[in-house]
């Protein structure tokens, strides 16, 4: 997946009022300063789009959510949904988003490490890109494009 557009929602104080910031075609600092900002409440979430032009209610190919130590991280791929899951992590609640409506998910949805997420620093990419590969019932490999490593994370359906 080649990111053209990423948007980021950044919550006041008050935990309702919200604005977006959109970054086109985002360089991978700027996604990687994003997603290390998230902190469950003011920045709970961020999105990214294939498309530059992905309109508000488009949902985003590759999302994570939430901060401090916990991130649930999601795909579409050719309209079927992923998500990271780890089932050794088991079935207790965490709350991965504190503001407006907020969310909580079972542990085993949440990944405990930014970088995998991150998968290190790609100081040599212009553009982040990420290769999605859907393994059946395996789950989903995905791969950071032009990193000194190939270190992937798996997605679960």
């Amino acid at each position: 997946m080649e990111a053209h557009l990423l948007r980021v929602t950044i919550y006041d104080d008050d935990g309702w009022t919200w604005q977006t910031e959109e970054i086109r075609e985002p360089t991978w600092a700027d996604i990687e300063v994003a997603i290390r900002r998230l902190d469950r409440f003011h920045y709970p979430f961020v999105w990214l789009y294939r498309s530059d032009t992905a309109g508000w209610t488009a949902i985003p190919d590759f999302d994570v959510m939430g901060g401090e130590g916990e991130s649930a991280m999601e795909a579409t791929i050719d309209n079927s949904y992923h998500r990271y899951y780890d089932q050794s992590r088991g079935d207790e609640m965490i709350e991965i988003w504190r503001s407006d409506q907020g969310a909580s998910f079972e542990k085993k949805y949440c990944c405990p490490s930014l970088d995998i997420a991150l998968q290190g620093h790609a100081t040599s990419v212009s553009m982040a890109r990420v290769t999605l590969i859907w393994l059946g019932n395996r789950g989903l490999l995905a791969t950071w494009v032009g990193l000194a490593t190939n270190e992937r994370w798996p997605l679960g359906a």
